[in-house]
């Protein structure tokens, strides 16, 4: 689940999503109704509402969507502290 709660991340963060469908992988965005709106982009959308303090979007995003995140990854079975191939996934700027 992506949302660009910074403004100057949003041009990566829509790199990272289309690197992820080009895999195959299947993308859930944010959407915030407009001004940093990613719902377009994704293939799910996650509708959060839009406030004028970056915190407070973050913490919006952030507090419920951790949860679910967990869930949804447990349900499948996958292992939550060691996902495979982790390593491989993360780069260095």
């Amino acid at each position: 689940m992506l949302g660009a709660t910074d403004p100057d991340v949003r041009d990566k963060l829509v790199s990272n999503v289309r690197k992820v469908q080009a895999r195959g992988g299947v993308s859930a965005c944010r959407d915030d109704g407009g001004r940093r709106d990613l719902g377009r982009v994704g293939d799910e959308t996650v509708r959060v509402p839009a406030t004028d303090s970056p915190y407070l979007d973050a913490l919006l995003t952030v507090v419920p969507l951790q949860p679910l995140a967990f869930h949804m990854v447990r349900e499948q079975g996958c292992e939550i502290d060691q996902p495979r191939n982790l390593a491989e996934s993360i780069t260095v700027e």
